[in-house]
Parts: structure tokens; sequence; C-alpha cells
């Protein structure tokens, strides 16, 4: 991935989001602007594979050479699309949680309505992409309204963080929700 950017830029795009798989000893790998999924044997130490990444929206991926100026700012801010997180669910599925990017007018609007407002905390904004250990199995996923992945659990489930904005809560609420094949995957909130 490297060899795509202008040499000014590498040094400011490297923010690495790694999980380990204990059991089957191997390390998944990739960065907050990379278009694959590297796997890691860590028994053998050997690169054991790549796995391609399709965004819905990362289009400067796309492109043959990425410089400084494909990187939008609102001062010290990016707007640009980032990979996040990365979770590691049963049978060797992998969800890559990936931020979209903002348009500069979009985000003045909304920084002006909310000070502190930043569309990396904005579920509105994030994506899930989800790999059956070998390659993409699912376009883009849209979280639940205010919901923010916090963790894996067994049985392809993920917990989310519901945040509602409007009101102040003393407590933090989660939902449990089920990755379910449909004619895309999706998440199915589980009521118990």
């Amino acid at each position: 991935m490297n060899k795509k950017f202008d040499k000014s830029t590498i040094n400011n795009l490297h923010s690495i989001i790694y999980k380990i798989d204990p059991k089957k000893k191997k390390l998944f790998l990739t960065t907050n602007l990379d278009n694959e999924i590297t796997i890691y044997d860590l028994t053998s130490r050997k690169l054991e594979s790549r796995i391609k990444i399709n965004h819905g929206e990362f289009n400067m991926l796309n492109k043959s050479l990425i410089t400084e100026s494909d990187f939008q700012g609102y001062g010290r801010t990016s707007l640009s699309p980032k990979n996040s997180k990365l979770f590691l669910l049963d049978g060797g599925m992998i969800v890559l949680d990936y931020i979209r990017g903002i348009e500069y007018g979009t985000y003045e609007s909304k920084k002006a309505d909310d000070p502190t407002y930043h569309h990396f905390q904005d579920p509105a904004y994030h994506r899930l992409i989800l790999f059956d250990g070998t390659k993409q199995i699912s376009a883009d996923i849209p979280l639940p309204t205010n919901g923010k992945v916090t963790m894996a659990l067994p049985g392809n489930r993920l917990l989310i963080q519901l945040i509602n904005p409007d009101v102040e809560e003393d407590f933090i609420r989660y939902g449990i929700y089920k990755v379910v094949e449909s004619n895309n995957y999706l998440l199915k909130h589980l009521t118990f």
C-alpha cells in the first residue's frame, strides 16, 4: 500500500489496527488508510494471506497516487475516511468498522449546531464490512441508529452501545446484534 502514497504524506497516515486470535495464533492487521487486511501466522512468523477490502465510500484508495491534497480537513480535524477497528467473530469471520468521509460544508454546519461534534463519533458515518477469513462477503452495513460497536461476542454477535443524544441518561444502554446472512449481511437486534 505504501507505494501509492506521495512520500510527503506517509508519516501522517499510519495508525495500525490489529486483532490477535490467540487460539489460531494469527495476527490480523490493517492501517487506518488501507485497502487490505493482512493475516500473519504467529507461530511460523510468515505472511499467510491478504484480504482485499472494497469500501463503499473510500474513493481515494482507488487512485494510483495518493497525495496530501486528497485529505480534506477542517483546521486540524481530518474529514477523510479511515479504517477504525477490527473485530473477530466465530468461524473465522472478520468485521471491519470504517468511517466514511464527510464534506466540509456538512461538517461546518454540524459543528455550528454542536461545537463538540466530530464525525468519527457519529454512528451515521460508521460502516461495517464482513469477511469470511479469505474474502469480503458483504457490502457496507450501516450501524443501528446511534449505535457504536464496542466488542465482539460469541455466536457471531456484536455488543453495540446505543447512544441517545437527545436524552441524558444515568446509565449506558447496550444492544446485542447478530450478524445474519440475507441478500447482503445485516445486523439483527436480539431481544431477551
